[in-house]
């Protein structure tokens, strides 16, 4: 699994209060990402494929704007989807949510399997401090579920 910082969304965490101005999670930096770079590492270490996803804090920054995060997430997941189609021999990927938001991450699922082959979806631990199991999120792991789709679950702090 590899975590893929993207210049767009790797631009917006420096600029973001919320994703501590470069510094999302405690991290000592936002690190920068390059596709030929990780596929010549790759290659040293005889890595077939590399399943590229967002890091922790995803897109969701500012706590109840619902309208900023599935668009910022749409980009990133498209981001994600064209390096796949461009390396496919080397990546995969696995979109996110724009969780806690039900609605756009509902919209996002059926884009994502729809149109940009996504093998899966990685959902943080906890979007502002709502957790996996919440009856709230009822509606999207059911969606998730029907599709019989694949997801990961990776650490995210509650920043409540």
């Amino acid at each position: 699994m590899l975590i893929v910082c993207r210049s767009s969304y790797r631009e917006y965490c420096l600029q973001n209060d919320f994703a501590g101005k470069g510094h999302p999670d405690g991290m000592p930096a936002v690190p920068a990402w390059d596709a030929i770079a990780h596929i010549e590492l790759m290659k040293r270490l005889n890595i077939k494929k590399s399943v590229l996803s967002m890091s922790s804090p995803e897109t969701h920054l500012t706590p109840g704007n619902d309208e900023e995060a599935p668009s910022l997430m749409r980009r990133v997941n498209e981001d994600m989807a064209k390096i796949c189609a461009d390396y496919s021999t080397y990546f995969l990927c696995f979109a996110s949510l724009p969780l806690p938001d039900v609605e756009g991450s509902l919209a996002e699922i059926d884009y994502a399997l729809n149109h940009l082959g996504t093998v899966g979806f990685q959902i943080l631990t906890n979007s502002h401090g709502i957790y996996p199991g919440d009856s709230r999120l009822s509606q999207v792991f059911k969606k998730l579920n029907e599709h019989r789709a694949i997801v990961l679950k990776s650490i995210g702090h509650n920043m409540n």
